[in-house]
């Protein structure tokens, strides 16, 4: 309590100087805490559609994915209604569904353009971002398709308007039907766009004459840490029941070079808050040392009247700690508003999101009270070595060198 007491007075009586190091605190955890909530939000931002669209684990018939046309008809999944109820019953599963992707030509009028087409459920649970970038009609599809609007723009076509589809079937006779676009979409992903339409998971089934059977099965998971774990269980359950050889892939298996990608960034953040703690930790102590050293008198008195050293060393980190506790809740204090505003608004980043595979143009940052305990024990820790420090080399003096130092 003494050193509290005479801690909270000196920080009083050198205000200027404990001002200057409350703010290089402050600084130096709202700048951890902003890093940490950009990068975690790039992370999350990516992760998440990583995951959208794919799920967490992906089934396919076996041979599939080395088949040299990636649209083949070839190596499908029949009667899938039966393997997605059994799939909806294994531990951690939310959602299974069929996706059956083909190739397609889009016809109207003199105008044409080659396009993969996805059959999905009325229901689906995939593609969200389709269904929030609809600007007209609805997505999932009823009976027709739902096309972009680079394709609209291209065909010259609206809801309401017919398309001719031309596919290959299963059969590999060319076959064709007319649907009316029940919806056009617009999303960040342009590539996507220009590439890509809907159809219901029926209609896809009856234009390219596969009957009950689909090409892939798109699961998501409760956690994606129980990815690894439900596909050893799919494949056993499914060896048992199923005739057809089948390749059970978890996202971290279809998408590994951009996993190892998102797990370089928690690298990152660790390398940024150290290059911000070491800077932060060389302009704090230098501070807390000016600090010291302009008391080297006051101290020599202290202990000529009988305090000790480490009574001198005891005041100076009780300083330090007051100064990293309140810098430390300062910065938060206006390090948190700015990264929950960017989690909610997000940041503009133009076409270099998009290319990184997050989406989206805009990105949102990412808030966790895990980042803010470990920014506010780092500004504590950074203030406390200082004042250790500082501590160490100001009672190395004797009394007398202290009392007539400077």
């Amino acid at each position: 309590m003494m050193y509290l007491k005479m801690s909270v007075s000196n920080l009083v009586k050198h205000r200027r100087r404990t001002l200057l190091i409350v703010f290089a605190v402050m600084v130096s955890v709202l700048v951890m805490e902003v890093v940490a909530g950009m990068f975690h939000g790039i992370r999350a931002n990516f992760f998440r559609n990583l995951t959208q669209e794919g799920g967490h684990v992906t089934i396919t018939a076996s041979g599939r994915r080395d088949a040299l046309n990636p649209f083949s008809l070839e190596h499908t999944i029949p009667g899938y209604a039966d393997i997605v109820s059994e799939l909806a019953g294994l531990g951690g599963a939310e959602v299974v569904e069929p996706v059956l992707e083909f190739g397609a030509l889009l016809q109207h009028g003199e105008r044409t353009v080659t396009l993969a087409g996805l059959g999905v459920l009325p229901d689906t649970r995939f593609y969200a971002n389709v269904a929030e970038g609809i600007i007209a009609g609805r997505f999932p599809p009823e009976r027709g398709a739902v096309i972009s609007r680079p394709i609209a723009e291209l065909l010259r076509v609206a809801v309401g308007d017919e398309l001719l589809v031309v596919v290959e079937d299963s059969t590999g006779s060319p076959f064709y039907l007319q649907y009316p676009v029940t919806g056009v979409f617009a999303t960040a992903a342009t590539e996507f766009d220009e590439n890509t339409f809907f159809l219901r998971h029926s209609d896809a089934e009856e234009l390219v004459y596969l009957e009950g059977a689909t090409t892939e099965l798109r699961t998501r998971l409760s956690s994606p840490d129980l990815a690894g774990a439900f596909a050893a269980a799919a494949a056993e359950r499914l060896s048992a029941s199923a005739e057809a050889p089948f390749e059970i892939r978890t996202y971290r298996e279809i998408h590994e070079g951009l996993m190892s990608l998102i797990e370089m960034m928690d690298f990152f953040i660790v390398f940024m808050n150290l290059f911000v703690v070491i800077v932060a930790a060389s302009v704090i102590t230098n501070a807390i040392l000016m600090n010291v050293f302009e008391r080297i008198r006051e101290f020599g008195t202290m202990r000529a009247i009988g305090l000790k050293k480490r009574g001198v060393a005891g005041i100076v980190l009780t300083e330090g700690f007051i100064q990293g506790v309140t810098g430390s809740l300062l910065g938060l204090l206006v390090g948190v508003p700015i990264v929950l505003y960017f989690s909610v608004n997000g940041l503009e980043f133009g076409g270099i999101a998009e290319a990184f595979g997050m989406g989206s143009s805009d990105f949102l940052f990412a808030y966790t009270p895990r980042n803010s305990l470990i920014n506010c024990a780092s500004g504590v820790l950074i203030a406390l070595g200082g004042s250790l420090y500082a501590a160490r080399t100001g009672v190395r003096l004797t009394i007398m060198e202290a009392l007539s130092y400077g």
